[in-house]
């Protein structure tokens, strides 16, 4: 019994008044509180300053070309029922590529009922934000395309978007393209990518080289013309040198017409060194992979028992390749409006066809043209040579004259470069246009 008094009495002295000095202290505390309130009243300051309220930042320009993408798309899709083109201003660079592709399409299309709506849809997911350079972004991701009760389509794109100089300016997208992964490299199935006419002030030489680099050949192939107006070695290191000169250490060139305004060429030999004469001539042979590669000039002496007409006809007999590929300037078939056929070449053709020769690459036309298998005479026969004419490497384009025999592929209206692959014992052949766009394609064709 007795702890429960103990309790009772511990109790009894928490209830006991407490001490005088106890009960002073409580007087004072409201008072230090109240002069601390008047204190602060007054313009009193506390010694811990509150933190500054943080300003959200504004979008990145990644963002914002992000963004200006993702409603370029949407207005492609409304595009693409309405055949409005006004559906795309604002989001579009109507001097870009892309846009110059989809005038062409609405007026392929014109006359014809609209599809009208639903709108495509394009979906870009998977993106990276690439930056080559202040006022340009590339996303770079996948497009899916749908619309109700049609197959959904998928592809890989960049979508290149660029903005003006000032800093208000929108970003709007300026071209497209196709990515696909690193091609597989097998010594046994090279790519070559061929070109003539290409590089001029105010041309399109950055972006057909933009898309060599993209197709990363290993050979390039130059046709002619490589530099306008007269191939002079200062012209060739402002225009050409920045923009098809990134892959000069694979380039395998010959030289046109206008490369021949300048004294000797003596531009062009100076620009391109040893590679333009590998053993003291203009004219020269290699091999790559499977194939016998030929590269003659026909702005020089070619006529029936030259000095390059004689080489020719022994490196023929000497080389041990099945598939021949041989390339010049001058067109020996051609249906441009500029010149057309050039019968002087013919030298060339009735050697390379007694060889079996398989494939002749020329520009000077600036349009795409390929024909079908040939013999000297233009007579169609599986045995002849498939020509075909490049001369779209970012000069001014020329249209067409009356269809020539045998012309199965024409183009007139877009820069771009062939590519070719030479697998062993064939070969196949696609057109890219600057915007990626592939306009002619085919084989793969046996090799006689």
């Amino acid at each position: 019994m007795s702890h429960h008094f103990d309790d009772f009495d511990d109790e009894r002295r928490w209830l006991r008044p407490p001490p005088r000095r106890r009960r002073r202290l409580l007087l004072v505390l409201p008072l230090l509180v109240a002069l601390t309130l008047v204190s602060l009243a007054l313009g009193g300051r506390s010694e811990v300053r509150a933190p500054a309220p943080r300003i959200p930042a504004g979008p990145t320009a990644e963002q914002r070309a992000l963004e200006a993408g993702r409603r370029a798309l949407a207005a492609w899709g409304r595009f693409a029922v309405t055949n409005q083109l006004g559906t795309l201003h604002g989001w579009y660079w109507t001097n870009g590529p892309q846009y110059r592709q989809l005038a062409r399409e609405a007026k392929l299309r014109r006359g014809t009922e609209a599809l009208g709506p639903p709108a495509y849809r394009f979906t870009l997911t998977r993106v990276r934000v690439l930056a080559p350079s202040p006022r340009q972004r590339i996303l770079r991701g996948r497009v899916r395309v749908t619309r109700p009760g049609e197959r959904a389509q998928s592809y890989g794109w960049d979508v290149w978007m660029r903005r003006g100089g000032a800093s208000g300016d929108r970003w709007r997208l300026w071209s497209v393209t196709a990515t696909r992964g690193p091609r597989a490299r097998s010594a046994a199935d090279p790519v070559v990518v061929a070109a003539g006419d290409i590089a001029e002030a105010g041309g399109h030489q950055q972006l057909t080289s933009d898309r060599v680099l993209e197709l990363d050949p290993d050979r390039v192939l130059l046709l002619g013309d490589n530099q306008y107006r007269n191939g002079a070695l200062t012209e060739f290191r402002r225009f050409y040198g920045p923009t098809w000169g990134r892959f000069k250490a694979r380039t395998r060139p010959v030289p046109g017409n206008h490369e021949y305004e300048t004294p000797r060429a003596a531009g062009y030999f100076k620009y391109f060194g040893r590679a333009a004469r590998p053993k003291g001539r203009s004219y020269y042979s290699f091999d790559l992979g499977g194939w016998h590669l030929i590269a003659l000039n026909s702005g020089g002496d070619h006529g029936p028992g030259s000095a390059q007409e004689r080489w020719l006809r022994a490196d023929l007999v000497a080389t041990a390749k099945r598939c021949i590929l041989a390339y010049w300037h001058f067109p020996r078939f051609s249906s441009g409006a500029h010149q057309g056929n050039w019968g002087s070449v013919g030298t060339f053709w009735n050697d390379l066809y007694d060889a079996r020769a398989d494939v002749v690459l020329s520009a000077h036309e600036h349009s795409y043209e390929r024909f079908a298998r040939q013999t000297p005479w233009a007579k169609a026969n599986r045995q002849g040579i498939r020509q075909f004419v490049v001369g779209t490497g970012g000069a001014d384009l020329l249209g067409f004259g009356a269809r020539k025999p045998n012309s199965q592929r024409r183009i007139g209206d877009a820069h771009g470069v062939l590519e070719l692959v030479l697998h062993p014992a064939s070969y196949e052949w696609r057109f890219v246009s600057e915007s990626g766009t592939v306009l002619d394609n085919g084989g793969p064709v046996a090799c006689h």
